[in-house]
């Protein structure tokens, strides 16, 4: 698949469950909506440090948890060799 711009449209949701083992059954509710980069900081900057509840969805593709963290990798790189 193609590496995604840090410009990208994406959309943030986040879990209404309490446990990440709940999460599967929980309702995502939409929470932010803008450039990748940004919504992968949101994320990062979580202030219990969870990333399970989180996911990202660009018109492609859709990232969870730990995806989330390895998409911010791949932007960073990305961002070096600029």
């Amino acid at each position: 698949m193609p590496r995604l711009a840090p410009d990208t449209p994406a959309k943030l949701y986040r879990s209404r469950a309490h446990w990440p083992s709940e999460r599967a059954h929980a309702v995502m509710e939409e929470i932010g909506e803008g450039p990748l980069d940004v919504m992968v900081r949101l994320v990062l900057t979580d202030p219990d440090g969870d990333i399970w509840p989180y996911r990202i969805v660009t018109d492609a593709r859709s990232f969870d948890g730990k995806a989330i963290v390895a998409l911010d990798r791949q932007l960073r790189e990305a961002a070096k060799k600029r």
